[in-house]
C-alpha cells in the first residue's frame, strides 16, 4: 500500500531556491561558442483522468486518477563553457484504482507522491560546435526507489545536427521507501488476497535507454529530423499489484511477464514555415517490442504569430497500437497460459490528443531603470481520449526567467 506525501514539497522547493542562492550571481554573456545566461524553468501541471478497466481489478473498474506536479529546473554557467543542473520534481497521486489493492477504500493506498532529482553538467567545445553532458538521476516512491545516469552529446555542423542519448535506470519495486524506518523497504506490495504466494523471486528492474538523432534543414524553410531508438528491459516488468482473473476460475492471479523486454522507434519530424502565418511541425513514429505490439503516432502542431511576444499554437494527435500477444481482457485469459495481463495500457486501442498552447516570450530587463523583466510563459491545455472510455484532462503551465533578470540591481536613470 502507498502512503501520503507531506511535507516533501516544501522541503524540495526550498532546496531548490537554497542552491540557486548558494552559486552565486555574477552571470556570464553570450559570445561565439560559448553559453547562454543561466536560467530557471518552473513547470506546473494538473492530469486527472477516468475509465474503468483498471488493471488494480483485472481489467474492470474505476481508472480515476488525479496528478499535481510541481517541476523546477535550474541551469548556473560556471564558465565561459560549462554549466551545472539541477532537475527537481514533485508528483502528488491521489488514484482511486490503486485503493483496491487491498479492497480497503480511503486507505493509505489512494495517496502517493513521486519525487525525482537529478544533478550533472554540460559543456561546448570551446571550438568545435559540440555539447556534451551528464546527469546522475534518482526517483522515490513508497514502493519504487530508482537511480540512473543521463549521458548525451550533440554536434552541429553548418546545416546538420546529430548526436546520442544514453539512459541507464536501475529500479528496486519492493514497499517501505517512505515508511518508518524510512528508505528500509521490506517486500513487493501483492492484492490483499494474493499474499499467501511469493509471486516474484526479484523485484529490481533495469532499463537502458539509447536514442539517435539526425536533423538537417533542407532549405530556408524546410527541415527534417530523424530519431532511432532501442531500449532494453530486464527484471521484474510485471506490476505487483495488478489482478488477473482466469475463465472458469474464482481465484485470480497476478500479472505475470516476461523478464526482458526490447523495443524499437523510429521517429520522423518535418517542420515547414510558412510566410507570415507560422511553422507547420509535424511528426510520425513507429514502435514494436517482442510482446507482440506495433504502435503508429501521427502529430502536429500549428504555431501562429499573433505579436511580437504572443504565439498560439493548436496541436492534434492520433495513436493506434496493437495488442500484446499476453493482453486479454477480464476473465478471459485460459488456465495454464505463462504470461498474462489485463493491463489496457497493452490492448489494441486508438487514442487521440488535441491541445491548444498560448505562449509569451518574455519581455528583455530594462537596464537603465532595473526594472525586471517578465519571464517567459506558456499555458496548455490537451484532451485525450482512447477506445474503452479512458480520457484524460491536462492543464500545464510554464514559466522561465534568466537568471541575470531575477537578480539585476537597480540604478537610478540617467539625468
Amino acid at each position: 500500500m502507498r502512503v501520503q506525501l507531506k511535507h516533501w514539497m516544501v522541503r524540495i522547493i526550498l532546496i531548490a531556491v537554497m542552491f540557486q542562492h548558494v552559486l552565486g550571481q555574477d552571470s556570464l554573456q553570450t559570445q561565439g561558442n560559448r553559453l547562454n545566461q543561466s536560467d530557471i524553468t518552473l513547470l506546473l501541471s494538473y492530469y486527472d483522468q477516468d475509465g474503468d478497466q483498471s488493471a488494480v481489478t483485472g481489467g474492470t473498474g474505476t481508472e480515476k486518477l488525479k496528478v499535481y506536479s510541481v517541476k523546477y529546473g535550474y541551469r548556473r554557467a560556471v564558465s565561459p563553457h560549462t554549466a551545472l543542473h539541477l532537475d527537481l520534481g514533485i508528483d502528488v497521486i491521489s488514484s482511486a484504482s490503486t485503493d483496491h489493492i487491498d479492497f480497503n477504500m480511503s486507505s493509505a493506498s489512494k495517496k502517493d507522491g513521486h519525487e525525482t532529482i537529478a544533478v550533472g553538467f554540460s559543456r561546448k567545445g570551446p571550438r568545435a560546435p559540440v555539447e556534451y553532458g551528464v546527469k546522475l538521476n534518482g526517483s522515490l516512491e513508497s514502493d519504487y526507489l530508482s537511480r540512473g545516469i543521463d549521458i548525451w552529446m550533440n554536434r552541429r555542423q553548418e546545416l546538420t545536427t546529430y548526436g546520442f542519448q544514453f539512459k541507464m535506470f536501475f529500479a528496486d519495486l519492493r514497499w517501505g521507501w517512505l515508511n518508518k524506518p524510512y528508505l528500509k523497504p521490506s517486500h513487493l506490495i501483492y492484492p490483499a488476497e494474493l499474499r499467501d504466494t511469493a509471486w516474484f523471486d526479484s523485484a529490481h528492474r533495469s532499463s537502458y535507454n539509447l536514442f539517435f538523432l539526425y536533423q538537417r534543414a533542407l532549405a530556408p524553410d524546410l527541415s527534417i529530423g530523424i530519431y532511432p531508438a532501442m531500449i532494453l528491459q530486464r527484471g521484474l516488468l510485471s506490476t505487483p499489484f495488478h489482478r488477473v482473473y482466469f475463465a472458469g476460475v474464482q481465484r485470480p492471479a497476478v500479472e505475470r511477464l516476461p523478464k526482458r523486454r526490447r523495443s524499437a522507434s523510429l521517429s520522423i519530424r518535418v517542420n515547414k514555415q510558412f510566410a507570415n502565418s507560422g511553422v507547420l511541425r509535424s511528426l510520425y513514429q513507429v514502435y514494436l517490442d517482442n510482446f507482440g505490439m506495433v504502435s503508429h503516432t501521427l502529430q502536429c502542431a500549428l504555431p501562429l504569430r499573433l505579436s511580437p511576444r504572443i504565439v498560439i499554437s493548436p496541436s492534434a494527435r492520433i495513436f493506434h497500437q496493437s495488442a500484446s500477444e499476453y493482453f486479454a481482457p477480464f476473465n478471459t485469459h485460459v488456465a495454464g497460459t505463462q504470461f498474462y495481463t489485463s493491463d489496457h495500457d497493452l490492448s489494441r486501442f486508438w487514442s487521440t490528443n488535441v491541445g491548444l498552447q498560448i505562449s509569451m516570450r518574455r519581455r528583455p530587463t530594462d537596464r537603465a531603470t532595473g526594472v525586471w523583466s517578465t519571464p517567459a510563459f506558456s499555458i496548455r491545455y490537451a484532451y485525450y481520449r482512447r477506445t474503452g472510455g479512458l480520457h484524460a484532462h491536462v492543464l500545464t503551465t510554464l514559466f522561465r526567467w534568466d537568471r541575470e533578470d531575477l537578480f539585476i540591481k537597480r540604478v537610478k536613470p540617467t539625468p
